[in-house]
């Protein structure tokens, strides 16, 4: 007989500098099932840090967290998560984090586009 398996949730590093927002994303995600946020974090510099000692899948970031424009290829260095900056800027063309990240979605597409955009970026 075989057991089936249970899918390995995606683990998330959240950085954003609103612990409110932060609370929200969570309220969001949580219904999940392929989803675990492993830490929440307030700046670049501290979600660099997480990702290095947590490895995760994805990392949701906050484009002006502590704002560092390498803070992509610094992840990157550290740790093969995907990375998906959450703003509350719509207009971020040629902003260098949103060009070298895996995904924009920006904060005003709700529970439901937030969620969206994360699954997406984990394909």
């Amino acid at each position: 007989m075989t057991v089936p398996r249970t899918p390995t949730p995606m683990r998330i590093v959240h950085c954003d500098d609103s612990e409110s927002v932060r609370r929200l994303v969570e309220l969001f995600l949580r219904p999940l099932p392929a989803v675990e946020i492993v830490e929440q974090v307030g700046s670049h510099a501290e979600a660099i840090a997480c990702a290095a000692s947590l490895q995760p899948h994805l990392v949701l970031l906050d484009l002006d967290a502590g704002r560092d424009d390498q803070v992509v290829e610094r992840l990157r260095e550290v740790c093969s998560a995907r990375v998906l900056i959450l703003s509350g800027l719509t207009d971020v063309a040629g902003d260098p984090i949103v060009e070298q990240a895996d995904g924009f979605v920006t904060k005003a597409a709700g529970a439901q586009g937030i969620a969206r955009a994360v699954l997406a970026v984990s394909d």
